[in-house]
């Protein structure tokens, strides 16, 4: 075999390799497109959005974090709060801090749903200045964490700018301070 033909054959099992990643990702960008919104909302596993209407899919729910038992969104992403924020209204309004923690954002024109270890009743719906929804739990608008870039991971927390600190919330809502009013 010539030198050549052993690199093309190397590059073509390298890129084979890669389908089912490049399968897996397309889905994911094509299930947030579908909803229309171009923001974060709910992608269910494959097997349960086929038989589950987009509104029966938890929106929050509580995940078991080495800080305990946390909300995550729809993807298991760990959701933070500000301490910068009021009650239910964000602080996080530039395009950097919103680039940094994009909001979580309820279903077109929904409400927010309680998965399991999370209080329905804490879960609300903000209009922020810029027009759009952000779910909120206790008072305390959501966010997810750009730099979080797995199910679980709490790189978030703690996080400190010129105007507050950024901390995991709690799916317990005895356990996170009352947001200032």
């Amino acid at each position: 075999m010539t030198r050549a033909r052993g690199r093309y054959l190397a590059h073509s099992y390298a890129l084979l390799a890669k389908i089912p990643t490049t399968i897996a990702v397309t889905a994911l960008l094509a299930s947030l497109t579908i909803g229309g919104t171009g923001s974060v909302s709910q992608v269910a596993p494959a097997s349960a959005a086929a038989n589950a209407p987009v509104s029966s899919v938890p929106t929050v729910k509580a995940a078991h974090t080495k800080l305990g038992d946390v909300l995550v969104d729809a993807k298991g992403m760990v959701l933070y709060r500000y301490t910068a924020d009021k009650n239910d209204a964000s602080a996080c309004s530039t395009t950097a801090c919103l680039q940094l923690w994009p909001v979580l954002s309820p279903t077109p024109g929904g409400q927010p749903i309680a998965g399991p270890g999370v209080s329905q009743h804490a879960l609300g719906v903000i209009t922020r200045k810029d027009g759009k929804k952000q779910v909120t739990y206790d008072g305390w608008p959501l966010y997810t964490y750009f730099v979080d870039r797995a199910p679980g991971q709490i790189i978030g927390q703690g996080v400190k700018d010129t105007l507050g600190t950024w901390y995991v919330v709690y799916a317990s809502p005895a356990k996170n301070p009352t947001p200032k009013s």
